[in-house]
């Protein structure tokens, strides 16, 4: 995949999101949260440039996995019961 837009790193980004989500066709994270998709941002939204820091205090791709799998919602799915069909058995009509 070829990005539309490329920025040098040396300028960092300030941005906000709804959320972090598993994306088939992004490079963040890549491996680190699954092993056939990366992560992106969900509605993504530029703050401002941020003149007080280097490439070097940049967020790099373990910290977004970290917050990726931080989320509520992702901590939530990931302890939820699966359901089988063995479960069947416990259901009284």
């Amino acid at each position: 995949m070829k990005p539309d837009v490329w920025f040098d790193p040396r300028v960092i980004f300030k941005v906000k999101c709804a959320d972090l989500s598993i994306s088939p066709r992004h490079f963040a994270a890549k491996d680190l949260v699954d092993s056939d998709k990366v992560t992106s941002l969900r509605i993504p939204r530029f703050l401002r440039i941020r003149d007080d820091e280097n490439g070097e205090d940049a967020t790099t791709p373990s910290e977004v996995a970290t917050m990726y799998k931080n989320q509520v919602r992702i901590r939530e799915d990931s302890t939820r019961k699966t359901y089988t069909e063995a479960d069947d058995d416990d259901i009284d009509f």
